[in-house]
Formats: structure tokens, C-alpha cells, sequence
């Protein structure tokens, strides 16, 4: 018998067990997969340009992501800044990784946006060529659920200008 090591329990919680006295467990889980991360402005942007980035946690499942439990790991693109002045509560960013980190709690059906700020490097800062930014979040929920969030594509077009010397002859 699989389940001879089993205990069984019901309502009153005392032996001898009661089929009558039964009742239901419901396991809920948080459910963060309506969670997203945007960007503004999307497209192309010029050197030095700011972009603000929302990151929404959506918790739709019936169990709160408790305080100890949900982490975010932002890690940001190698061409921009981040303005720490915009940083929202318990977010910190660590300039050694270039990546931001959160933990924090979201209740069932409740809606967490975090935003901030970064500035795109200056024009002497960037190399020649198009630069692309996808920046991606991950996201624990405590349960064993990982899911990622990418935000729209953001792109740094860098042109080379060469400029020829031109020299003129004396006779």
C-alpha cells in the first residue's frame, strides 16, 4: 500500500479518522506572470539621451510574494548610467555587476511599479556602429518560480566622422 506511512487528519483533528469530517485544502500560489518592463522612450534615441524604465510585479495568484521571499535582478546595458536619485524605495544598484536588485512585498491581486532612470552615455563615450538595448529583469517569487521581462528594443545609432587633411603647398 503506497500510502501506508500516511497520516490522515480531519476537522477534529483527533483520531479515529472521519470521512464525514473532511474538508478542503486549496494551495495557492503567487501568480507574477502578468508582470512586465517598459521603457520610454522606445526606438532610437540620441547619446545622453534619458530613458525611464517601469518594471510592474503583478501579483493575479491568491498568495502574497512576502517580504522575504521576492527578489528582482535588474541587469542594466553596458551604455548607460544609472541615476541613483531616481531609484525607488529598497532598490540598491550595484555598480561592480551593473545591476539593480529589489525585494519587497506584493499582495494578491496587487500591482508593484518601480521606475527609474538612466542616462545613455555621451557621444565620446560610445563606439562607432549601432547600439542596441535590450534590458532584462528577473524575477523570484519565492516558490520556485523564475520568469524573465524584457523591455521594448531602445538603439544609439554612432557615426565616425572622418575628416580628411587637406594641406596647401607653398612655392
Amino acid at each position: 500500500n503506497p500510502n501506508a506511512g500516511w497520516t490522515y487528519g480531519d476537522i477534529n483533528g483527533a483520531p479515529p479518522f472521519d470521512l464525514g469530517q473532511t474538508g478542503v485544502l486549496t494551495v495557492r500560489s503567487p501568480d507574477l506572470s502578468a508582470s512586465s518592463k517598459t521603457v520610454t522612450p522606445t526606438g532610437q534615441v540620441l547619446p545622453g539621451s534619458l530613458l525611464t524604465y517601469t518594471i510592474s510585479l503583478v501579483n493575479a495568484g491568491g498568495t502574497a510574494v512576502t517580504t522575504a521571499t521576492v527578489q528582482l535582478t535588474d541587469t542594466l546595458p553596458a551604455e548607460v548610467v544609472v541615476i541613483t536619485a531616481t531609484l525607488p524605495a529598497g532598490m540598491t544598484y550595484d555598480e561592480g555587476t551593473h545591476t539593480l536588485h529589489w525585494t519587497g512585498q506584493v499582495g494578491p491581486g496587487a500591482r508593484v511599479d518601480l521606475t527609474f532612470e538612466v542616462q545613455v552615455l555621451a557621444l565620446k563615450d560610445l563606439a562607432p556602429g549601432l547600439h542596441t538595448f535590450h534590458n532584462t529583469v528577473a524575477i523570484a517569487d519565492g516558490y520556485g518560480g523564475l520568469l524573465t521581462r524584457q523591455s521594448p528594443e531602445t538603439t544609439v545609432r554612432v557615426y565616425a566622422n572622418y575628416l580628411p587633411l587637406i594641406t596647401r603647398r607653398y612655392p
